[in-house]
């Protein structure tokens, strides 16, 4: 399978990551590229999908923990951040 170099860029593009002149040539690309133009339109779709879906609540409360390790003079843990979430 073939794939469009220009793909891989879509999304930055979408959530605006992209330098001036890389936007740009990405624009003139999509302005002669049907499939990079109905992919981003998909994207941008799931975006606005994803967008519109209701928070879910948080399933427990994190302060009582927080709390008592500050009463007990220790900082709170610390886990690495997952990179994935956005």
């Amino acid at each position: 399978m073939i794939t469009d170099p220009w793909t891989d860029k879509l999304s930055e593009y979408l959530d605006g990551e992209l330098n001036e002149s890389e936007r740009a040539a990405l624009e003139r690309h999509l302005a002669a590229c049907p499939a990079c133009t109905t992919t981003l339109a998909d994207l941008t779709r799931v975006v606005a999908r994803a967008r519109a879906l209701p928070a879910p609540p948080p399933t427990g409360d994190l302060w009582p923990g927080i709390a008592a390790r500050l009463a007990a003079g220790r900082a709170p843990e610390r886990r690495p951040r997952d990179r994935a979430r956005r």
